[in-house]
Order: structure tokens, then C-alpha cells, then sequence
């Protein structure tokens, strides 16, 4: 691990402000919370500094490259594989995916849920999982009574309000949530060098608005069969910002055109059902998703004159699974899981009066075996047949469209091994596929040219990991993965093709101390080489990240949390060009006082140093921010 002079003040920052309050006499912690299933990285929301949405709350772990599409939308990529290779759960059921592939975690505030990160080596929920693997998202159990909660927090970039609600009686309860976000802009470094197109520090076009709420309804129809049923919608309106630098890559250099997504709509409607005996276990989960949004182009930020045609998307998903899982033996069991579901995606072009419509079928099969052969080893095998089928394209009849009834085989292999109370070890192998979207494979945008022979990409995987509990109340996780990815599916030339592989490889270290009474102390590095059969580096995706972290309370009232997260250089491609973007390290302080049970106050600081930095090649991120938050709890 190579980490640059120019960091090295940030390092001694952490060590200075965490190392200052050892000397108190404060009362030891447990660490029996903390000793988890290797594979698996749960994320504790409670000790993270002002993390608002899924994508901030899981960008400190070090397995975890944060990134944004051109639409504003945050994606991911975990430890450097394709950002649509990842899925995403919550209790059971698949979040929307875009015609384009991704799940925009941006829109997911995730306030009332458990959040878990499989990174592939882990069995997946229904199928086979490794490669992109998975983002878990479990709900927190309703307490009975009634219980209220407001949240809101206010910076110096933005404001956030949360009002969340239950009633639970005996067999049934309701959860109301709701949620506000409103950020008019957002202050750039002072070290960041004014351009032509961002003549100031506060980011150009960066304006942002989002409301969303949600209304759960479940009852427990017997002691082993439970029903519920969601039903949310999201809505926001925001500016895009542009690349910031004046260069001949930049198709804004004469004329910065302003982009906004306009009346951004999301709308699901979620139907759960679990039964659970004493061997057999049933699963249904039904689920309907309405997406819009208008991407328009201005020639001015006063947002008066369209420089194109306005341009509609009404999207629509509708699909069920069903899983059975029963024991074979006392030590055996197996999950057979099922799922369908239709996905449409309609354009409508307000300058031309048309309509494009596509529409894709998506059908699969999964088998998951575990056997627990001796009290220490537990094995799991799974395979997932799948099928994707185009029913219908804009401009393409049934013979003249390639793509029709592509089918691929993924499976996995896992073995944990419990040598004692202190040490666990596990392996896996998986053979994965991901089969293009309906944005890859047709042209949504009018500059794109389809590609209906395009294959699906696979990949195959082996991870081995350790997880050690030690002497002086100590954890350490550590795993070594290697995975080789084929047909590759990239944008080249105004088409996604087919065009390129690569190898992923890597390990990722963890260290939980809690040796110092009432202060929990996280260090976790992660080294990933990810390049093409070129050797070119996999864009997005920095050699190293490191994070350290100490929370400490100083009394039953006080607490203090310290972080600091960095990032080597990591290269990117703009425009059919290749960038190296800087390395950078972002500082956080917290301080939270309780005064009663229900009652908490945060104050704190985020990107302390105001470090100038980016994720994407004239993109630039925010500086330092101040930030207050109150939490009423009833």
C-alpha cells in the first residue's frame, strides 16, 4: 500500500483526534455483535457521520466504488465489476432497475432497514451470486404500540426531513415514512482552480429536489404465515451538472448546454407473503413499478429555451418469485425459487408526436442446496437457469430482431468451516452471467445504433476468506478473490458490444478493535488490480482504498466519531479519452449528545480538510461542509 506525502496529514488528523481521549475510564463493550458469517459486510448506520441515502451509506466500505451516470444518478461498482452486475434486495424483493440496467441508489434513503453487502463470495438470496454481488436491505422489526420518529438534518449543501410512524397490535401493524430532500446547489473546494464553464464554487446545475413516502400494511394471518403489503412513490426535479473543464473533450466547451431531469417519477406496488413451518418455508413476493422522467437540454441556466426536442419515458415493471425451501434430512435442506417478470419501456418524442416501445420477458430457475455434513462444515451448492426474451422493439419485426430466447447456466459452490469459536474460514467458486438491458441491446437515444446479437457477459470467480477473533477483543476479516470476466459488454462507437475481458483480482483486509473501554476502532483496506486483456485499467476503479474510523463514548450522553476515507488515483474515460483523476482523502467529524433516551443532537463536519477531489473526470465533488441534525424519538 503506497498512500502519497500529500495525504499523510490527514493520517496524522485521525490518529491525533482519536488518540486524544484513550485516558478515560470508560466502560467496556462486547464484541459478540460484530462476530459475523464471513463473505458478508453488514453496515452500522448508527456510528456513520451524516449519511443520508444507500449510495452515502455504503460508500466507506472499501469494497465500494462510488460513481454518477451523466443523468445525476449514483451507481456503484463492487471491487471494480460492472455497476449493473450488482442487485439489489429489500426483505426479499428486487428494487427497480432502469431500462439502462442500474438501480439509481440515490432515490433509496433506507432510514427503517438493515443493510448488508454481499460482494459475491456470499450465497445469493435466490440464485447463484458472485461477480457484482448483492446490496441487502432488511426491515427492522415494527415495535408495538405506537412509535413515532422525526429525523432532520440541515448543512451547509443541503436540508433533509424524515417523519416515519408504526402501530403495531397483536397481528397486525402499519409504517408510514416519509421523506424531504432540497439542495439548491452545492460549494466546491477552495482549492478548486475556477474555469470557463464553473466560474464559481458553487457547482453549476446542481440543484436537487426529492420527496418520497410509504405506506406498509401487515398482518399475521396465522403463528406461521405472515401478508404485507407496500406501497411508495418518489418524486424530484434536478439540474445535471456538467464537466467542469473547458477542453476540446468536452462537447459543452462553446456552449455549456443545461440539462435537467425533469418530473421523475417512481411508483411500486409490493405484495409480501412468508410461511414458515417446521420443515417447509414459503416465499411470495409480487411486485409492480410506474417510472417517468423528461430529460430535457437548455441553451441557458435560465431554463427557458430547449436546445432538443423534450423527450418522455414511461417505464413499467411487473414480475413475482416464489421460493420453496424444505429440509431434506436434520443436517440437509433445499430452496427452489421461481421468478418472472415483464419489463416495458416506452419514449415518447413530443417533436415528431411518436411513441418507441420495447418490451422484454425475463424468466428463471434456481436450485440452492446445503448440507452441514459435520457440525463444523457446512457446504452449499446452487445453480439458476435463465431466459431472456424480447417481445417486442420499436422499427424491428420478429425476423428482423437477433434477439430472442438467449438463455445462460450460473452456478456456485460454497464451504464454511468453523475450526473453533474463534476462527472461521470459507471458499466459494461461481460461474456468473448478466445479460444485456433493453437500453444496451436497442437504440433509446437517437445517436445510438442497436445491437440485437449482442451476448450475455460472464464470469467466473473464486474467493477464499478468513474471519479470526482475537486476543485483546479484536476481529479481523480478511478474503483474497480472483475473477475473470468475458464478453464484456461496453459502449464503443455508439453501440454496446461485445468487445472486451477482463481480470479482476485482489484481497480486502478488516480490523474491529475494542481494547479501549467504550471505543470501537475500524481499520479496512482493500487492494484491487481490475484490468482489460489490454492492460488498461477498469475505469472507476482505484488500486487502493483505506478507511479508519474510532467511535468513542466519552459518557452515557457524549459521544465522538472521527473517520477517514481514502482513495488512490483511479483512472477514467471521457469522451473516447483516457484520464487519470488524483487520489483523495475525505475527514469526518461527529459529535452526538443524548440528553434522554429520546431525544439526540449531532453536530459535525464532513470533508474537513476541504479536499478538492473527484469521482469522474471534470466532475467535481463537494468541499467542507457543516452539518446539524436533531432525532425525536416516541
Amino acid at each position: 500500500m503506497v498512500i502519497s506525502l500529500k495525504h499523510s496529514k490527514y493520517i496524522y488528523f485521525f490518529f491525533l483526534s482519536a488518540s486524544s481521549l484513550y485516558s478515560i475510564d470508560l466502560k467496556q463493550i462486547t464484541i459478540e455483535n460484530k462476530y459475523l458469517e464471513p463473505s458478508f459486510i453488514s453496515i452500522d448506520q448508527e456510528s456513520q457521520i451524516d449519511k443520508i441515502n444507500l449510495a452515502e451509506k455504503i460508500s466507506n466500505s472499501v469494497m465500494v466504488n462510488q460513481s454518477s451516470l451523466p443523468t445525476h444518478s449514483s451507481i456503484i461498482s463492487i471491487r471494480g465489476n460492472n455497476f449493473k452486475a450488482t442487485d439489489y434486495y429489500e426483505d426479499g424483493l428486487p428494487l427497480y432497475k432502469t431500462i439502462h440496467g442500474y438501480t439509481d441508489i440515490s432515490m433509496y434513503r433506507a432510514n427503517d432497514t438493515q443493510i448488508s453487502i454481499n460482494p459475491g463470495g456470499g450465497q445469493g438470496v435466490y440464485a447463484p451470486s458472485a461477480t457484482g454481488g448483492e446490496i441487502l436491505l432488511n426491515s427492522k422489526k415494527v415495535k408495538s404500540g405506537f412509535n413515532a420518529e422525526v429525523f432532520g438534518t440541515l448543512s451547509t449543501n443541503d436540508t433533509y426531513l424524515n417523519i416515519a410512524a408504526s402501530q403495531k397490535s397483536n397481528n397486525w401493524y402499519v409504517k408510514f415514512d416519509f421523506n424531504t430532500y432540497n439542495s439548491d446547489s452545492y460549494k466546491l473546494s477552495n482549492s478548486f482552480e475556477t474555469t470557463e464553464i464553473q466560474q464559481d464554487k458553487n457547482r453549476v446545475n446542481a440543484d436537487k429536489k426529492q420527496f418520497d413516502g410509504s405506506l406498509k400494511l401487515g398482518v399475521d394471518i396465522s403463528a406461521n404465515s405472515k401478508l404485507s403489503f407496500k406501497v411508495s412513490h418518489l418524486e424530484s426535479d434536478f439540474g445535471v451538472p456538467i464537466q467542469v473543464y473547458d477542453e476540446p473533450s468536452n462537447p459543452f466547451n462553446e456552449n455549456a448546454n443545461y440539462t435537467r431531469v425533469e418530473d421523475k417519477a417512481l411508483t411500486d406496488y409490493w405484495l409480501f407473503y412468508d410461511y414458515k413451518g417446521s420443515d417447509v418455508e414459503v416465499s411470495f413476493r409480487a411486485y409492480y413499478d410506474k417510472y417517468q422522467d423528461t430529460f430535457d437540454f437548455y441553451t441557458s441556466p435560465e431554463f427557458e429555451t430547449l436546445l432538443f426536442p423534450s423527450s418522455t419515458y414511461n417505464d413499467s415493471r411487473v414480475g413475482s418469485i416464489v421460493s420453496l425451501k424444505y429440509k431434506n434430512t436434520q443436517t440437509q435442506s433445499s430452496k427452489l425459487s421461481f421468478r418472472v417478470d415483464r419489463d416495458r419501456h416506452e419514449q415518447d418524442i413530443n417533436a415528431d408526436n411518436k411513441s418507441e416501445n420495447y418490451e422484454m420477458m425475463n424468466y428463471s430457475l434456481a436450485y440452492m442446496y446445503e448440507n452441514r455434513m459435520i457440525k463444523s462444515l457446512l457446504l452449499r451448492a446452487s445453480a439458476e437457469y435463465k431466459n431472456q426474451d424480447s417481445k417486442k422493439a420499436y422499427q424491428f419485426s420478429e425476423n428482423e430482431s437477433n434477439y430472442d430466447d438467449n438463455s445462460a447456466l450460473s452456478a456456485q459452490l460454497n464451504g464454511y468451516y468453523k475450526l473453533d469459536e474463534r476462527q472461521n474460514y470459507y471458499m466459494t467458486i461461481a460461474h456468473k452471467n448478466r445479460f444485456a438491458s433493453l437500453g444496451e441491446i436497442y437504440q433509446v437515444f437517437p445517436w445510438d445504433q442497436p445491437n440485437t446479437e449482442i451476448n450475455p457477459e460472464y464470469s467466473d470467480s473464486m474467493e477464499v476468506g478468513a474471519n479470526w477473533k482475537l486476543l485483546y477483543d479484536s476481529i479481523i476479516d480478511m478474503s483474497v478473490y480472483y475473477n475473470s470476466v468475458k464478453d464484456m459488454i461496453l459502449y464503443e462507437d455508439n453501440a454496446y458490444r461485445n468487445i472486451d475481458e477482463a481480470t479482476i483480482k485482489g484481497f480486502e483486509f478488516h480490523l474491529y478493535n475494542y481494547s479501549f473501554e467504550s471505543n470501537e476502532i475500524e481499520f479496512s483496506y482493500a487492494y484491487c488490480d481490475a484490468r482489460d486483456n489490454r492492460g488498461e485499467k477498469i475505469v472507476q476503479t482505484p488500486s487502493s482504498k483505506l478507511f479508519l474510523q474510532d467511535n468513542i463514548e466519552i459518557n452515557s450522553q457524549l459521544s465522538y466519531i472521527a473517520s477517514y476515507l481514502y482513495s488512490s488515483s483511479r483512472d477514467d474515460i471521457y469522451n473516447s479519452q483516457r484520464y487519470t483523476l488524483d487520489g483523495y482523502g475525505l475527514a469526518d467529524m461527529e459529535l452526538s449528545y443524548t440528553p434522554i433516551t429520546a431525544f439526540n443532537v449531532k453536530v459535525g463536519v464532513k470533508n474537513l480538510l476541504d479536499e478538492n477531489w473527484e469521482y469522474a473526470h471534470g466532475f467535481a465533488s463537494m468541499g467542507r461542509s457543516f452539518f446539524a441534525s436533531l432525532k425525536y424519538e416516541y
